[in-house]
């Protein structure tokens, strides 16, 4: 799936530079990047291209809930991070590599008028039109695809497991509050002030310490926590929009609906 994605942004790109006639759009007496003034959502396949290829850093991309990420403004020109002032555009332009969003801009599927910020109108034969549309819907599909896939119960079991036991064993009972997930793997989040979110599983399990005297979370407590989080992350994401943030008290509240324990 990750090398098709691939595969279909770079052809999108090529056919879009040659079917889309037009404005030059980085002659500067002619445009002023006008569609960069802006950010849009790419898969996580595309981030990691970028990353890898030296094109943007992890901190260029936000979370999204559409496709996972997205692509950051920068404060300093209010224009996309890929924007290049130099050149008055796109730096992925000439490496053919621009979220398909971005090349295939100012033309819309279902309208016969191409007309862009600056605006000025495109051409494109209907033919080369529907060719565009079905390469960008196949990689949408494939988008949405990995999106799903990186939400089912065993790619969420992989992120807890990856570091999770470890960081929890070295808590306190009253630091648990929240998890953060990047989507690589599930990172806890303390917070010294005290939180009851584990008390009355510790009032259930036989113990000398007082909640929040307790100097470690036990290894029942652990085992329970991890188990819980591993039945409750998957359905919790179908139901809801993610934020890469999950507080353990919203995530103990929506498993106890009777509809989620019903699926249990």
């Amino acid at each position: 799936m990750d090398l098709e994605i691939i595969d279909l942004v770079k052809k999108i790109n090529n056919k879009s530079g040659k079917f889309v006639q037009g404005q030059n759009c980085v002659d500067h007496d002619v445009c002023d990047g006008k569609c960069c003034y802006c950010s849009n959502d790419v898969p996580k396949i595309l981030v990691l291209y970028y990353i890898d290829h030296g094109l943007a850093k992890k901190d260029d991309f936000q979370i999204s809930n559409t496709l996972l990420y997205r692509v950051k403004v920068n404060p300093k020109t209010k224009r996309c991070v890929f924007f290049n002032p130099k050149i008055n555009g796109c730096i992925l332009h000439s490496l053919k590599i621009k979220p398909p969003q971005c090349c295939i801009y100012p033309i819309k599927f279902k309208k016969e008028d191409h007309i862009c910020k600056n605006n000025y109108s495109f051409k494109i034969s209907p033919d080369k039109k529907a060719e565009i549309q079905d390469l960008f819907q196949r990689y949408m599909l494939l988008a949405f695809d990995e999106y799903r896939s990186l939400f089912s119960k065993e790619a969420i079991t992989k992120r807890i497991q990856k570091t999770l036991p470890e960081q929890i064993k070295n808590m306190r009972p009253k630091e648990v509050h929240a998890l953060e997930d990047d989507l690589e793997v599930l990172k806890m989040v303390k917070n010294s002030n005290g939180h009851l979110d584990l008390l009355d599983w510790c009032e259930e399990t036989p113990c000398d310490f007082f909640y929040f005297n307790c100097p470690k979370i036990c290894d029942s407590i652990q085992k329970r926590l991890l188990n819980f989080l591993e039945r409750a992350l998957p359905e919790f994401n179908k139901k809801n929009v993610f934020s890469g943030r999950y507080k353990l008290n919203r995530l103990r509240e929506f498993a106890n609906k009777p509809s989620i324990q019903n699926n249990e």
